[in-house]
């Protein structure tokens, strides 16, 4: 414990007994109910039993019911204990403040157990527990924690050292990153989730994972991946081999593939996960590129609206091949006209009388001359701008 100046409480180690998240607890409180605590103060607070007084009994309800609510210490940053956390609490101008929870010798972002809290319980609880054996109800009722809670053994966010921490070591520095390492600013959630503000080397980037079970790198096969990368290829930016587009899958057996380059190592953003969803509530959602815009699929491209569906290019083309040695499409509305024009002037149309009884050939009449004109409008039933691929094999 240390001593402050006056207006300013001992920080004191204590254990969490009871969480409140909303700012009505317990949540189900209805009209006739009283909620233990009601308004914003409750948000994320707890209620403590400090660790100097050794002869408290922390299992005792009473203990925690005479604690005042603590909030949390910082303003915009929460990272809300559950029962059985161990916290620093402190009262500042009467006001009650925590800290925490506090980290403990396993470093486990899941949970720690409150040592202090095992250790001032009575010998014939320890007995018992030793005797449980090490099962989740027997541990949690042991250590005092949520008997809802999950206690996992999930691993600390790691990073692992890769070429390009080699590569790009501070200007006329010979740094040796095994050894000569500097860290990153990780946020760790208790199932596997984080936010990493990192870098390879000198290189900035941040990563976002949902990873959850007993990974302890985040890399682009996560549940859920987001990355923010200045510099590097995905493949050596997170150790890994062989990292290639969804829709371009082995398993797919897709014989249309995106252009994919992997060595691509400039600045970029990722965006991984099982599904992904953009939307746009009131306005327009707009999709830009300097460069070509490319779209791949597994299966089937859909496209639904409302109103029109209108595509501005200056060329169209139905197929890859469509460009170099692909056909014109038709114009309909020309065509139409066209074919018009050939029934009305075949209606003109004359047979020459011979006199063998033989007729002679339909360009020998005098009508002729337009139905030769129809050549030039069928030009104009082609169109210049769109191609479509010739008919081939399917596959």
């Amino acid at each position: 414990m240390f001593e402050l100046f006056n207006g300013i409480d001992e920080f004191t180690t204590s254990y969490v007994c009871e969480v409140s998240t909303t700012d009505v607890h317990p949540p189900g409180s209805g009209p006739g109910d009283k909620p233990t605590c009601k308004g914003s103060h409750c948000v994320n607070a707890i209620k403590v039993v400090k660790h100097w007084d050794k002869t408290v009994n922390y299992s005792d309800s009473t203990e925690c019911g005479q604690s005042p609510w603590y909030i949390p210490l910082l303003r915009g940053i929460t990272d809300t204990p559950t029962q059985g956390d161990f916290v620093i609490s402190i009262g500042i101008n009467d006001v009650n403040y925590y800290l925490g929870p506090l980290n403990g010798k396993d470093n486990n972002p899941n949970f720690n157990e409150d040592v202090v809290y095992a250790r001032n319980k009575p010998d014939t609880e320890k007995l018992n527990y030793k005797s449980g054996g090490d099962s989740t109800t027997t541990y949690n009722k042991y250590f005092g924690i949520n008997p809802d809670f999950s206690r996992e053994n999930i691993p600390r966010l790691q990073t692992p050292i890769n070429a390009y921490e080699y590569l790009n070591a501070p200007s006329g520095k010979k740094s040796n990153p095994a050894t000569n390492r500097s860290g990153n600013m990780n946020f760790e959630g208790r199932f596997g989730n984080s936010i990493r503000i990192g870098h390879n080397g000198n290189i900035p980037n941040i990563v976002l994972s949902v990873r959850g079970g007993q990974v302890p790198y985040d890399t682009p096969m996560d549940s859920c991946f987001i990355s923010m990368t200045k510099r590097g290829n995905i493949n050596d930016s997170f150790n890994i081999s062989g990292f290639t587009l969804p829709s371009n899958n082995k398993k797919l057996k897709n014989k249309r593939l995106l252009e994919y380059k992997g060595e691509y190592d400039n600045s970029q953003i990722t965006i991984l996960s099982g599904r992904l969803l953009f939307g746009s509530v009131s306005n327009r959602l707009i999709l830009s590129s300097y460069s070509d815009t490319e779209i791949g699929s597994g299966n089937d491209l859909r496209i639904y609206t409302k109103g029109s569906t209108i595509i501005e290019s200056k060329n169209i083309y139905l197929g890859e091949k469509a460009k170099d040695s692909g056909e014109s499409m038709v114009l309909g509305d020309s065509l139409k006209k066209f074919l018009e024009g050939v029934i009305d002037r075949m209606a003109l149309l004359t047979a020459m009388a011979t006199i063998g009884g033989s007729s002679a050939p339909l360009k020998s009449s005098p009508a002729w001359a337009s139905v030769e004109l129809l050549k030039l409008d069928l030009t104009n039933c082609i169109s210049d701008k769109h191609k479509i691929e010739k008919n081939g094999p399917k596959q």
